[in-house]
């Protein structure tokens, strides 16, 4: 074949596609997926960040715990430091290792205390009926340790220990944050 008759016969092709119904639809849709495409990405997306927010709005939710462990809180009137440890009914594995190390700290370097009575744990549901007020009371946002100095009955200090979490992936760290915090407040019994 000689190039004349090569670019003749593309030419025709070229024309009958332009007028071939069946071409102009399979290239219109083909076009359609790619907008399609971009459609289904925003809107996973969009699904992908409502999650997130739900899951940072609402932080006293996450996996459920199989056995609730939970103290109810009885402060007596005499002078003691009580530890509580703030939680929802779902706990992440997180949360329950912060639960875990303020116990284990608490009877590490504090046993004499909680066997007077000086100091108390106390691990409290914040979700529960009747404990919700320690949302206000403490300006809890997420699964919290906070010590609380109590004389004559009455709460004169507190203090969330808000560096649990920056210290969760260290024991010793964690351990010797909660025993600082922990002497400066018997310290004032």
């Amino acid at each position: 074949m000689s190039n004349e008759s090569t670019l003749q016969i593309r030419k025709l092709a070229r024309h009958s596609q332009r007028r071939n119904p069946l071409f102009n639809y399979f290239k219109k849709s083909k076009e359609n997926q790619t907008g399609e495409n971009r459609q289904m990405k925003k809107t996973i997306l969009i699904i992908c960040l409502l999650a997130i927010s739900t899951i940072v709005m609402f932080p006293f939710r996450g996996v459920p715990q199989a056995t609730a462990t939970d103290d109810r809180p009885s402060v007596s009137s005499e002078n003691q430091v009580v530890a509580y440890y703030f939680h929802g009914t779902f706990r992440c594995s997180s949360c329950l290792k912060i639960e875990q190390y303020s116990k284990e700290a608490i009877e590490k370097y504090f046993g004499n205390e909680l066997k007077s009575g000086k100091l108390v744990f106390k691990a409290v549901n914040v979700e529960e009926k009747g404990y919700e007020h320690y949302i206000n009371d403490y300006q809890l946002y997420t699964k919290s340790l906070v010590l609380s100095l109590v004389k004559n009955g009455k709460e004169t200090k507190s203090d969330n220990l808000v560096k649990v979490w920056e210290y969760l992936g260290n024991r010793e760290k964690f351990y010797e944050y909660v025993k600082i915090n922990m002497d400066s407040y018997l310290g004032e019994l």
